[in-house]
């Protein structure tokens, strides 16, 4: 099964089942939304007609009652790099395999220590069998860097 993960900056919806990260959610058709930001949550949970996952502190902050929590996933992936749970990119990445995704299409941007996690993760999955694919020509590399911003945008064709 592949699940596509819409990060924000995300350009196209995707197809199937679609994890959207954050402000993707509102741009986007999803699935499932993650997002640790309790001020989104508030002022969009009506109008994104998706499943939430967040964690309990945040769903009780604003009193979401039916929002699956992270929580749930801490003791299935012991492997996962230290900070895992502190950004919701890396936090759906490991959601879509819990959802049984063997190949995941992560579109959109992270940065700095955000893509270092997300790099750990995307390392622990290939490790597991779950394929990600980045569709850019930059991996992430040098992914401590917070000045470098890491895009799997594809980039567009140069005009001639």
């Amino acid at each position: 099964m592949t699940i596509t993960v819409l990060l924000p900056g995300a350009s196209a919806p995707a197809e199937g089942t679609v994890i959207a990260v954050d402000s993707a959610a509102l741009a986007h058709p999803c699935n499932w939304w993650v997002t640790l930001d309790w001020k989104l949550l508030r002022e969009h949970a009506a109008a994104v007609k998706a499943k939430v996952l967040t964690n309990g502190f945040i769903a009780g902050m604003v009193r979401l009652k039916d929002a699956t929590l992270t929580e749930g996933l801490l003791g299935q992936w012991p492997a996962l790099p230290t900070g895992w749970t502190l950004y919701p990119s890396s936090i759906a990445l490991v959601f879509a395999a819990h959802l049984g995704a063997k190949h995941i299409e992560l579109r959109g941007e992270v940065t700095g220590h955000e893509a270092q996690l997300v790099a750990g993760v995307v390392k622990m999955l290939d490790e597991k069998g779950v394929s990600v694919e980045m569709p850019t020509q930059e991996p992430i590399v040098n992914a401590g860097d917070s000045r470098k911003r890491i895009s799997t945008q594809t980039p567009p064709s140069s005009a001639m």
